[in-house]
């Protein structure tokens, strides 16, 4: 793939008010679902962020955000981090919607399609690696977008969803159950990835149950 037709992407750093009770609710109802629903041609990435004001400056200035956005002794922030393939428009609308909603942001940036074959995704960097990197991270995040409903998420009763009440739990099982038999071979893959991981804050692995 030559250069000029390597995807071109944005990304945005969504802040939400510390007044809005259930923040990564708000901002997926808010800003992502009617970005998707405007672009559903699109791919999408996000991904939920609750850390201090100033451990992460990559793509923000963080002395700029609004003291409205700032909890816990004025030092914690709430934030979403969406990246989108970029078209005519797309930049502008989400900016709107931004401007329209109780978030902040400190304006759209590029992000570099490589960036999915970065360190963490590959060895070494290549195009069909960002290519597959990219799809499995925006069809998870389709996925979850296809999952919410009017006043929450999807809401699964199945005895395999037991920990988090959500199809998220098979689905994480699924998808690690063949990395981790090829990363690990002293390990089971037929021991249920929630009984892997509870030594862990299950937070972590299941954003979208902790508002």
């Amino acid at each position: 793939m030559s250069q000029e037709n390597i995807p071109q992407w944005s990304q945005v750093r969504i802040y939400s008010r510390d007044s809005v009770p259930s923040w990564y609710h708000y901002i997926l109802y808010n800003i992502i679902l009617p970005f998707h629903t405007q672009f559903p041609e699109l791919k999408i990435w996000f991904t939920t962020h609750v850390c201090p004001r100033d451990e992460d400056t990559t793509d923000t200035d963080v002395g700029k955000i609004p003291r409205e956005c700032l909890f816990g002794n004025n030092r914690m922030t709430h934030s979403v981090r969406l990246r989108f393939e970029r078209t005519e428009n797309s930049d502008a609308f989400v900016n709107k919607l931004i401007a329209d909603s109780e978030c902040w942001a400190s304006g759209v940036l590029d992000f570099p399609f490589l960036r999915f074959a970065g360190p963490r995704f590959a060895q070494k960097p290549s195009v069909s690696r960002a290519q597959l990197i990219s799809n499995a991270l925006c069809a998870n995040c389709s996925l979850i977008l296809d999952m919410v409903r009017e006043s929450n998420m999807e809401n699964n009763t199945h005895e395999m969803n037991a920990f988090t009440r959500s199809p998220s739990q098979t689905i994480l099982h699924n998808l690690a159950n063949p990395h981790y038999q090829y990363t690990d071979n002293k390990q089971s893959t037929n021991v249920p990835l929630f009984w892997r991981l509870k030594e862990i804050d299950p937070k972590q692995f299941y954003p979208i149950a902790n508002y």
